[in-house]
């Protein structure tokens, strides 16, 4: 199964243990975007775990300002299922959940502040 996580940058390491504990059993591909926070999280899991990993970084010379979202998209279209850690606050967060409702793609929201 592939999962993606993704979410806001703002999030820290004391959200790493809830993350370990929200991915689903038989996870075999980590999909991510390569930002800091929540991405970087989800690399360091398929990095510890022997997972395979894989980044999608926004392409702004194709898509310009919204490299961010289409990356998002695409990241969304590759996974069987997306972990967003929001903040709260986080508006590229926020479109990633509206994404994997309007798609159908099966979604479960953390709310991590620090």
């Amino acid at each position: 199964m592939k999962v993606a996580v993704v979410g806001s940058r703002s999030v820290s390491d004391i959200h790493y243990d809830t993350l370990c504990r929200t991915l689903p059993i038989g996870v075999s591909t980590i999909i991510s975007g390569g930002a800091k926070g929540a991405d970087a999280l989800a690399k360091r899991y398929a990095m510890e775990n022997g997972l395979f990993y894989e980044e999608y970084l926004p392409d702004y010379e194709q898509y310009g300002r919204g490299a961010p979202m289409q990356r998002n998209r695409e990241i969304v279209d590759r996974a069987d299922y997306v972990i967003v850690m929001w903040d709260g606050q986080s508006r590229g967060a926020s479109y990633v959940m509206k994404y994997c409702i309007d798609s159908g793609t099966p979604v479960r929201v953390l709310i991590c502040h620090d």
